[in-house]
């Protein structure tokens, strides 16, 4: 692969982390205008589908699939999109979301474990010490003297897993000659029916109250499965999961900062250590001949 083809997909992953690291901002806003956590994932999948049809014709690519391709992007769907949220929301019934994000980001390293075991790709030393030094960042995030429960540890940690299997899968699509494009659609079309099976079964469905409720949710659906996704997703296709999981680890550093900066919330010293830590991970990354390229 190309130093310049390399370039992009470090770019795309971060691009996409950054623009995460809004996204407990972007829903704030939505959960003051009558929406919930498990409806604003529906929503935020559902109304990308037009989005992201309208991109594939721009850039020319094709959304015809084979019957073959459904069996591995249904997995990608369950795993990705339906399981990991739903661990994740269940999770903050439990545990605060500070502390969840910690077990849920530890996701990085399954990927390089299923990777490892499941696809035989080798673990270079940069790699291990980019994973490292990225563990180490986000636990800095976790707030000490709080009482740990059990329930809602083990439910995070699980969330981590499940995404893990859904970035393994990326990776194992972009095998099966799918464009990007199709693999951001039908992933949001699966998960759309799925989730919503889940908000209308479960009593989760909470539209929005007005139109300016719509109007965000609507942005915010094209921001982040649009973009974040997408760049997700294509940064993967180009450098694999190992890296793409690792760089990602961007996104809590820089909820993090966004939070203090704009929210006002208080920025600790073992969070600026963490925010340090991650970023250094990311520079290790970026510096790393990986052999998987």
């Amino acid at each position: 692969m190309s130093t310049a083809k390399a370039i992009k997909g470090y770019i795309y992953v971060i691009a996409s982390a950054i623009i995460y690291g809004f996204m407990p901002l972007l829903a704030k806003l939505i959960y003051q205008n009558g929406v919930n956590p498990m409806t604003l994932v529906l929503l935020r999948n559902l109304l990308s589908i037009p989005v992201i049809a309208l991109m594939a014709g721009v850039k020319k690519e094709s959304l015809v699939i084979k019957m073959s391709h459904v069996p591995p992007l249904a997995v990608t769907t369950l795993f990705g999109a339906c399981l990991t949220s739903v661990l994740l929301f269940t999770a903050y019934q439990y545990i605060d979301t500070g502390t969840a994000t910690v077990f849920h980001f530890i996701y990085p390293a399954f990927v390089v474990l299923l990777e490892a075991f499941v696809l035989k790709k080798g673990v270079t030393k940069g790699n291990l010490a980019g994973l490292l030094l990225c563990v180490i960042g986000i636990c800095m995030f976790y707030t000490p003297g709080k009482e740990l429960n059990v329930t809602g540890s083990v439910i995070a940690l699980l969330s981590g897993v499940t995404y893990a299997v859904y970035v393994m899968f990326i990776t194992v699509l972009k095998g099966k000659g799918l464009s990007q494009s199709a693999v951001n659609f039908y992933l949001s079309l699966f998960s759309s029916v799925i989730l919503f099976v889940i908000c209308c079964t479960g009593g989760f469905l909470s539209l929005p109250i007005n139109f300016k409720g719509w109007i965000y949710t609507f942005a915010f659906a094209a921001i982040i499965n649009a973009g974040a996704v997408s760049l997700f997703q294509h940064g993967t296709f180009i450098i694999g999961g190992q890296r793409s999981s690792i760089l990602s680890t961007f996104e809590p550093a820089v909820s993090v900062l966004v939070g203090w900066a704009i929210l006002k919330e208080s920025l600790t010293v073992a969070s600026i250590v963490g925010v340090v830590f991650v970023i250094a991970s990311v520079f290790v990354i970026l510096n790393n001949k990986n052999k998987e390229m």
